[in-house]
This record gives structure tokens, sequence and C-alpha cells, in this order.
């Protein structure tokens, strides 16, 4: 990777020390890593809608349950988040504290 072509200045890359040329690196790593997710969300979407039986509703479709329980109730976000990162394995009380769909 080049500091360049990241979109960086190029008069303040001799400003940084090794701890921030390693923040920013890493930060343009995984906004890069996110805007391929999306590509392929995006992608896969695309392809399957088509294929659908029964296509979801707008609604749905473009604001999903999970996007609405994060701004409507408070601490949705940290719990969405803490739920991606232990695998999905929650407990259905919890899911339905927060007013989330259970898995069952």
């Amino acid at each position: 990777m080049s500091w360049c072509g990241l979109g960086a200045d190029p008069d303040a890359f001799w400003r940084q020390t090794p701890r921030t040329l390693l923040l920013f690196f890493k930060g343009k790593m995984q906004a890069a890593d996110r805007e391929g997710r999306e590509k392929r969300y995006l992608a896969w979407y695309t392809a399957m809608l088509p294929n659908l039986k029964k296509p979801p509703s707008l609604g749905d479709f473009v604001e999903p349950q999970t996007a609405r329980a994060k701004e409507t109730v408070p601490g949705a976000a940290t719990f969405l988040a803490l739920r991606g990162s232990n695998g999905g394995d929650v407990p259905d009380w919890v899911l339905a504290k927060f007013g989330l769909p259970t898995k069952s």
C-alpha cells in the first residue's frame, strides 16, 4: 500500500509516527473490507431477488428489522454488536427483552 495511493496528503507523511501510520493503514484496510462486503452483499441480493417466490416488502428490504431495532431500542446497537461477536448464541429471553426476533 502507498500513502498517496490511499488518498493521504504527501506532506503529512513525514509528520506521522509509526503508531499513527499503523492506525491509518489499519483503518484504510477495514474500510476496504467493509466496502468489499457491501459490494458482495449487493451483488448477492441483486442476483437472488428474481429467484424468490415471494419477494420481501419494500420496507423490510430497504430497512431490515435489525436496523429499525438499532434506532428505536436504547442499547440495541451495542447488544447487536455483542450478539454478532458472540456467534449469535443469545438466549431467547434476552432477544425478547430488546424487542428483537427470537431464534425459535
